[in-house]
């Protein structure tokens, strides 16, 4: 039975799909006066009607069936009823809010440390003259640039932890503000889909490999954000949604457009003109390469399951 798992940890199982052109008010109505838990979405251009209870599913299925056949007529009263459900012995309430964000926090324990190292990647950027964390961050110890060694390719070896380390480091607010909201904003979703260890997994393999990716491009190690990762998850999302559908992963297409299209500015150097250069175009382009890569191996492993 197709079923997913919501940012409290509760399952949803699947009970109808009802093209979008269809109201569905008077199921919802009765639904909720007969206290079944219920949420819908939309995906694939239909309405997906998901219920809390899995032994309700073939009740509900088949009840939302005669209502479109016209078979039911459905008279909703302005109060739940307590003591019935369509062929049912147990019943809970309909109301589904948004989650709480202690919730959220709880349930992405990895995206949470994410947006709290890159806001101390921000701090070690503004206070940088005083102390001595940013030099630590960046992909290349200063003083091997000061020896002029960068022309030879320097690879940190032996400090492994600046592989990954650029991802955090942030030059202003507004560059984290983007950052970090694309962050919380795809993490929270992947992260309650693949678990946090998996998807801290995820996180250190498209950090470290845009990293490389865009000091191979420029040979300077002076870059930083988040947003390599982050178009790693659009690039997982992506792949995902084509293979593998998942509900907490149908995000709003515009927002993937829209994300894409300033990949591609980027690269023409559109976005330079207004963020006056410094764009890590090829950590956005490797990252995304890689997010597309995992996205689909991960099909493939939970077609597998």
């Amino acid at each position: 039975m197709k079923h997913f798992r919501d940012a409290y940890g509760n399952d949803w199982y699947w009970a109808a799909a009802i093209p979008l052109g269809v109201d569905l008010t008077p199921v919802l109505g009765y639904l909720h006066q007969q206290n079944v838990t219920y949420r819908v979405m939309e995906e694939h251009g239909e309405q997906t009607l998901w219920l809390r209870q899995e032994g309700l599913v073939d009740n509900v299925a088949e009840f939302v069936s005669r209502w479109r056949d016209g078979e039911v007529r459905i008279e909703v009263s302005s109060e739940p009823s307590p003591d019935s459900a369509p062929n049912t012995s147990q019943s809970h309430t309909a109301y589904v809010g948004q989650p709480r964000l202690i919730d959220l926090m709880l349930s992405s324990p990895i995206t949470c440390i994410g947006l709290a190292l890159c806001f101390f990647g921000l701090i070690a950027v503004e206070f940088s003259n005083v102390m001595p964390f940013y030099r630590w961050l960046i992909f290349v110890d200063p003083e091997q640039l000061w020896q002029g060694a960068i022309g030879d390719f320097v690879v940190p070896w032996h400090q492994p932890w600046r592989f990954l380390s650029p991802i955090f480091i942030h030059y202003g607010w507004f560059h984290i503000l983007g950052n970090g909201l694309f962050l919380w904003y795809f993490g929270i979703r992947i992260e309650r889909v693949l678990g946090s260890f998996q998807f801290f997994v995820l996180v250190i393999l498209m950090g470290v490999v845009s990293n490389i990716g865009q000091f191979a491009w420029e040979q300077n190690p002076h870059f930083g954000g988040f947003s390599g990762v982050n178009y790693g998850f659009i690039g997982f999302i992506i792949m995902r949604q084509i293979t593998k559908p998942h509900p907490l992963l149908a995000v709003p297409p515009g927002i993937l457009v829209v994300s894409l299209v300033m990949l591609v500015a980027g690269m023409m150097g559109v976005v330079d003109i207004f963020m006056n250069g410094g764009i890590a175009n090829a950590a956005h382009v490797v990252g995304l390469l890689m997010g597309l890569t995992c996205g689909f191996v991960s099909a493939i492993n939970s077609r597998a399951k």
